[in-house]
């Protein structure tokens, strides 16, 4: 129990709910949510190309040539490009210096964003409604996400950059 200002100051310094380094943990945090969420988008298309063959994107990825499997590729790509840097974020955070999963990352959005893009152009002439809206609206969210994994490797090299300036 906690009876005196005293004694809730020093449990304050001492819990472990109260990161010493707190807006540190909170970037991480956020970074470990987006990469979380770009995951979850990658997995969305794989799993409705493997197991619901009527779906509305099995449908626009069977018009794909020579394949519709491009597509379950380019998300599946994509998604193991993505699990470097979470798992940097999750467990070794004290690595997160490394550029090249947050690189990975940010190609792996981009190649979403592409494919994103590709089936709202094969979706358009389709009677399927804004259904190629809704795959704009998809890539949007994949590059904005690429944007901010460029964005972070970009101000480290200029961190790392002036740090070596004398």
């Amino acid at each position: 129990m906690i009876h005196t200002i005293d004694e809730a100051r020093e449990y304050a310094r001492r819990a472990f709910s109260l990161p010493r380094d707190q807006d540190r943990t909170e970037v991480r945090i956020y970074a470990t949510m987006l990469t979380v969420g770009l995951a979850l988008m990658l997995c969305e298309p794989i799993f409705y190309l493997l197991t619901v063959p009527d779906s509305l994107i099995s449908t626009v990825s069977k018009l794909v040539q020579p394949s519709h499997w491009i597509v379950v590729g380019v998300y599946g790509f994509s998604l193991l490009a993505v699990l470097p840097h979470l798992f940097m974020l999750c467990v070794m955070p004290g690595r997160l210096s490394l550029r090249w999963p947050r690189q990975c990352a940010g190609w792996a959005a981009y190649a979403a964003c592409c494919m994103w893009i590709f089936l709202a152009y094969k979706a358009y002439p389709l009677d399927y409604g804004l259904l190629w809206a809704a795959y704009l609206v998809r890539a949007l969210c994949s590059v904005s996400l690429a944007f901010a994994f460029g964005f972070s490797v970009n101000a480290q090299d200029l961190r790392d950059y002036a740090a070596k300036e004398p």
